[in-house]
């Protein structure tokens, strides 16, 4: 397989009364404060933050200036510089989709925290997709998912950095695994165990997986406690995300 093609993949958040009237006459003022308090609270607008997306160009050097983002299936307004911007609330599931020309649509799930935060939905041009698929003997099959997942481990600063030698297992039928691992001619290897390297990015590819709800289960290296999903404090076995065919759908695992 040539180097080219497999750069493609590897580029790659309870009121009780009483008898005595005083006692009722209380009762009923404390219980209409409560509901006044119940209708603030439920008509309060939720905390907000600050979000961009960045489109994770696979491959590099693509012509995405006709890409459109959207979070939430609201679209996005696009920055000079490329990315766009947009708001969620806190602590909430995101997805965030990207499309253009001649791309697989990039589909990217996590989750909000309380502060900014970007989103990198991946971006992967049909003919490469194709050409990968050949190379592999494995043609594409747009009735099933293309499923991405990096690993990082983030340290006391906060700093996150790609994270080898952890094992990504899925609960629902795929092709192939393969890792990014460009310590080897070609840079790629059957396998569902992550590297570390910058530019083999601790990345595993699920290829034709069936689309759906499925589960996630991570081995992690000694020394990691445990791992959750991008970016909250949401454990990987504690959400079940649903994958979608015909695109190409991205999650980031994050440890700890």
């Amino acid at each position: 397989m040539s180097r080219s093609l497999i750069a493609a993949l590897t580029a790659l958040t309870a009121f009780t009364g009483c008898s005595d009237k005083g006692a009722i006459d209380t009762a009923d003022t404390e219980e209409t404060a409560d509901t006044d308090t119940a209708d603030t609270e439920e008509t309060a607008a939720p905390a907000m933050i600050n979000l961009t997306v960045e489109l994770d160009d696979i491959v590099g050097g693509a012509d995405l200036s006709a890409a459109t983002a959207s979070l939430q299936g609201e679209a996005l307004t696009r920055n000079a510089d490329g990315t766009f911007s947009g708001t969620a609330p806190q602590s909430t599931l995101l997805t965030a989709r990207a499309s253009a020309p001649g791309f697989m649509e990039g589909v990217m799930q996590g989750f909000s925290e309380d502060v900014d935060m970007y989103l990198f939905p991946p971006m992967l041009d049909l003919n490469t997709r194709d050409a990968i698929s050949a190379a592999l003997g494995l043609p594409y099959d747009e009735t099933k998912a293309m499923l991405m997942i990096r690993a990082y481990l983030r340290d006391e600063s906060g700093q996150a950095s790609a994270l080898g030698g952890l094992t990504i297992d899925i609960d629902a039928p795929y092709d192939i695994a393969l890792t990014s691992d460009q310590r080897t001619p070609g840079g790629l290897v059957p396998s569902n165990t992550t590297v570390s390297d910058a530019q083999s990015r601790a990345q595993i590819t699920f290829i034709n997986v069936v689309a759906g709800e499925i589960g996630v289960t991570v081995t992690a290296p000694e020394g990691v406690e445990y791992c959750t999903w991008y970016r909250d404090e949401t454990r990987v076995d504690e959400w079940r995300p649903t994958i979608e065919a015909g695109v190409l759908n991205s999650l980031y695992v994050i440890c700890y």
